[in-house]
């Protein structure tokens, strides 16, 4: 190598590390999903809309770094939620400049609200989200940089969009306000999907699927020029792609297990509790069977017995709370702090099981 040539020169053009490592490569697929479930409360513990709102991202980062399918903000009603209110040109369009009670936001609706914004690929954001006053620090958050959030000019075997128009000679038209169906049904299943690129896209597969819904395509190859909707779980379970977390919020912890999305699949097959009083997270990983949709579930500052005792819907009291689990585990033992946040013991208990979830999940 000539001595003139840059410190690192031929390791920068093997590797680039300046571009991001999660890109878009297929591998085998699985179908086995981890999900997590925290209260929404944990907001109310930060002073400022700013911590609140870094909080959100450091959850939204854990997530995607551990590749979490799920996450469901949960309602634990230990005590009465604090409302948040917009400034300036963030209040709410459909509430008053007084302040009133439409423009406020509860902290699971705060928190869900952060998560889903970060995880939607930028470019489609501004069709997806109008502004709305739990948004007004998003943009300060760290990106996601999940292989779904692909720049203009990555290849990758599918990309999210979202329908722009119904019909091929409708052109870019593009409603803001975000919906999960509506508008007119796809004409004969054609429909134009923004995905990125310089110019929409016709997908077929869009039979019922209304304007400004957020939808996976695969993209066009060779031998199959026109691009599909496919679920949004296809990358994952084709290729081992990691596309992102879906964002569910429950009312009350017992709705975590009884709004499971995965019912037709035998639900939450392996259970996960977290306690300061729970068994050596080590002591139970080879107990762990194989699974197919695990869930760990959280607690607020005062601990998950306190929210299972005050849910009416859930016959334990605070000292019977581990029968409502699998597994009833202390994830960081011997703490040296009197308390482990919420946010803390997440990214740990996530790291501490993450060899064990790959190993035991069944493809």
């Amino acid at each position: 190598m000539s001595s003139s040539a840059a410190p690192g020169a031929s390791f920068k053009a093997a590797h680039h590390p300046e571009k991001p490592s999660a890109r878009a490569v297929a591998s085998s697929g699985r179908t086995w999903t981890v999900s997590i479930a925290i209260p929404g409360s944990i907001v109310t513990n930060a002073q400022t809309s700013e911590l609140r709102a870094w909080l959100a991202g450091q959850i939204a980062r854990t997530s995607a770094i551990f590749s979490v399918a799920e996450i469901v903000v949960y309602r634990d009603n230990l005590v009465a939620q604090p409302t948040f209110k917009p400034r300036g040109k963030y209040r709410d369009p459909g509430g008053d400049e007084g302040g009133s009670g439409k423009e406020e936001e509860d902290p699971a609706t705060f928190l869900g609200r952060i998560l889903e914004y970060l995880e939607t690929p930028q470019y489609l954001r501004k069709a997806l989200f109008p502004l709305h006053p739990s948004l007004r620090l998003a943009g300060l958050l760290p990106p996601l940089d999940c292989p779904h959030h692909l720049r203009r000019d990555d290849d990758s075997p599918f990309r999210e969009g979202v329908v722009v128009s119904t019909s091929t000679e409708a052109g870019g038209h593009q409603n803001k306000k975000r919906k999960t169906g509506g508008g007119a049904a796809a004409s004969e299943g054609r429909v134009m999907v923004d995905v990125g690129l310089w110019d929409p896209i016709e997908a077929s597969g869009g039979e019922g699927v209304g304007e400004a819904t957020r939808v996976t395509v695969r993209m066009p190859t060779p031998a199959s020029p026109l691009a599909s909707l496919v679920p949004p779980s296809t990358p994952t379970a084709e290729s081992g792609l990691y596309w992102g977390y879906q964002v569910r919020v429950a009312d009350s912890l017992s709705c975590v297990f009884s709004e499971c999305p995965y019912e037709t699949d035998g639900g939450y097959d392996i259970s996960i509790g977290t306690s300061e009083r729970g068994t050596p997270i080590e002591n139970i990983l080879d107990d762990i069977p194989p699974f197919r949709h695990l869930l760990l579930t959280l607690g607020p500052l005062s601990g998950l017995e306190l929210s299972i005792a005050a849910d009416p819907l859930i016959p334990l009291e605070a000292e019977e709370a581990s029968d409502l689990f699998d597994h009833w585990i202390n994830v960081v033992e011997g703490q040296g702090s009197r308390t482990v946040r919420t946010e803390e013991a997440l990214p740990i208990a996530l790291a501490r099981l993450k060899s064990t979830v790959e190993r035991k999940g069944i493809p």
